[in-house]
């Protein structure tokens, strides 16, 4: 859990739980295989890895990711009140 609260400094809570489950999953699936000897099929290793990719790709393309100008990427500031003009 520290590891989860130490990513939420840098995320927002909804997408760190988010990435926190999917790799709980799959590393729960992997020491499955490990430990007892469970089988998985090739459309488990499949959405297993599709689950990683979700992962890699919310931290590389996030608006407010790590990923920077090396990836052609740049960073997006939130919306603030003085940026939308109200109705008159």
């Amino acid at each position: 859990m520290a590891l989860l609260a130490l990513t939420m400094r840098a995320i927002p809570a909804g997408t760190a739980y988010a990435i926190w489950t999917g790799l709980g999953a799959v590393g729960v699936i992997i020491g499955g295989m490990i430990l007892f000897g469970d089988k998985v099929n090739s459309v488990q290793a499949g959405f297993m890895a599709m689950i990683v990719a979700d992962v890699a790709g919310t931290k590389l393309f996030g608006l407010g990711g790590g990923a920077g100008p090396e990836f052609g990427l740049r960073s997006v500031r939130p919306l603030r009140r003085s940026d939308v003009s109200s109705p008159t």
